[in-house]
């Protein structure tokens, strides 16, 4: 595991947005090695003694919540050492260090999950039907797997239309997915994709994040940290932040 260093010194600008306790979410963004993650979890032990002492001065019995997400197992290790470092130890704080999935499966049940191999098995006669009829994405086959993961990461399963009219940045100028591609997408592939799991009573990641969100919200959270944001599908952070109290610190 790595080394942690025992003094960080903090730049006026994380002590900035260490020091902003308001409730509501917080984006850090930044390059990486630019202290993002120590940002986040200094202030998340600031936020932690406050909403103890608030606690304790109003004599609430509910505890203060607090949950940390992770992209990884690896960073689940690294944060975990860290948050000991900058939050209290106090009966009255529940504290949950996790990555998405792990976190996820504690709302749903332990449910299998397809792995990579598994979903280009369920995808592959789609896109090979997708291809026939569009001759000219021949060669693309990854370029396509990945648009896949996109739109069912992206969109709730009851908005996948709205993939239609959205502006996609980012995927180049070959091959071109204009509207027409885009309704054949969600013809040939996507729904097929979809009744193909159902059928086979499996489920995907996002298929994981889907359920998560819709969960019973029990426990709210009062404080969470989600690192790596930028790593996590629009289903995935639409999950977290259902189970969020309504006066919430939250730190993407």
């Amino acid at each position: 595991m790595r080394t942690l260093s025992t003094r960080i010194d903090l730049t006026p600008e994380q002590l900035k947005v260490i020091g902003d306790i308001r409730p509501g979410f917080r984006i850090i963004r930044g390059a990486a090695g630019s202290g993002k993650t120590t940002t986040a979890l200094r202030q998340l032990g600031q936020q932690t003694h406050i909403r103890l002492d608030r606690r304790r001065r109003y004599g609430h019995d509910s505890p203060v919540r607090a949950l940390v997400l992770t992209f990884n197992r690896t960073l689940e290790g690294y944060i975990a050492e860290v948050v000991r470092r900058y939050v209290p130890d106090d009966h009255a704080l529940e504290l949950k260090v996790s990555t998405f999935g792990r976190w996820a499966r504690s709302l749903v049940g332990n449910v299998r999950i397809l792995d990579d191999s598994e979903v280009e098995e369920f995808l592959q006669p789609h896109l090979i039907h997708l291809r026939w009829t569009n001759p000219g994405i021949t060669g693309h086959h990854e370029f396509f797997v990945d648009e896949v993961k996109y739109v069912l990461g992206r969109f709730e399963p009851h908005r996948l239309d709205n993939y239609l009219a959205v502006v996609r940045e980012g995927r180049g100028t070959a091959p071109r997915v204009d509207r027409r591609l885009r309704a054949a997408l969600l013809e040939t592939v996507l729904r097929p994709y979809e009744a193909a799991k159902k059928r086979s009573e499996v489920i995907d990641w996002n298929d994981l994040a889907v359920r998560a969100a819709s969960a019973e919200p029990d426990p709210l959270y009062d404080i969470v940290v989600v690192d790596e944001a930028q790593d996590f599908s629009n289903n995935q952070v639409r999950a977290v932040l259902r189970h969020v109290q309504p006066s919430h610190n939250t730190t993407l």
